[in-house]
């Protein structure tokens, strides 16, 4: 999933302005530590629910 989190915050980036950016870097990197903690999907999906 970390690679897909990166690539979908690549593609939000694209049609936000600047500030927003380092938003998006950092909410698809703490996807990315979620993945590679291998915590559960069930966590993650909360995680993405409340973001």
């Amino acid at each position: 999933m970390g690679k897909v989190g990166s690539d979908v915050g690549e593609a939000i980036a694209t049609d936000v302005d600047g500030w927003a950016l380092d938003v998006v870097h950092a909410f698809s990197a703490a996807i990315n530590e979620m993945s590679n903690k291998k915590i559960p999907q069930r966590c993650i999906d909360e995680f993405l629910r409340f973001a």
